[in-house]
């Protein structure tokens, strides 16, 4: 982790925030934490923009890990805490199961979640 302990200079494209393409910012990382990506969604409530207070659950339904956590002021309760399997499971079930009955012509987990993120899929060659 030395190695991430430098000043960095990061380019990105502003246009996603909506500024006017690719820029430049200067990072100085001066420590590095590794942490549970769960654990830094608990932070960012808190300590960013919402500042969020009180106990609650945080939920993070992801492709590979669904994870959950409660949230308190004084940290995440560890015992709370959960991580199992995200979309990706979902996903290769439904293609087993329509598989079974219809000629999918899906090659992997993430050409039926494209589908769905397009609206339609192709099922026995005809658009549904």
């Amino acid at each position: 982790m030395s190695n991430l302990k430098k000043t960095h200079i990061i380019e990105y494209d502003s246009s996603t925030f909506g500024g006017n393409g690719k820029r430049s910012a200067i990072l100085d990382v001066k420590s590095v934490d590794v942490i549970p990506e769960i654990v830094a969604c608990s932070i960012a409530l808190r300590k960013g923009d919402d500042k969020a207070k009180g106990n609650f659950f945080i939920l993070s339904c992801g492709f590979g890990t669904f994870e959950s956590v409660l949230s308190m002021d004084s940290g995440v309760v560890e015992q709370t805490m959960i991580s199992t399997h995200g979309l990706r499971y979902a996903i290769n079930y439904m293609m087993n199961e329509l598989s079974k009955s219809h000629y999918l012509a899906l090659r992997t987990p993430h050409t039926l979640d494209d589908a769905f993120q397009k609206g339609y899929v192709y099922i026995d060659k005809k658009k549904r």
